[in-house]
């Protein structure tokens, strides 16, 4: 069935040695990016807790059960 052969990586080799290695913005860009989304993640998970905390306060919930 298979040759053992990597399309992927064939084609990638192909592409490199068409383009020459691949420019140091695109790399800096992805990185930018990806900090991007961990500080939103980050904001995220610290902050949407305690504004669901605030917004069932504000409308009379408990997080704690009545006895």
């Amino acid at each position: 069935m298979t040759d053992g052969k990597n399309s992927f990586k064939e084609l990638e080799n192909q592409n490199i040695e068409e383009a020459g290695q691949t420019p140091d913005n695109v790399e800096h860009d992805v990185m930018g990016i990806v900090q991007s989304g961990h500080l939103f993640g980050d904001v995220v998970e610290l902050y949407f807790s305690k504004m669901i905390d605030l917004f069932l306060s504000l409308f009379g919930g408990s997080d704690k059960e009545e006895k």
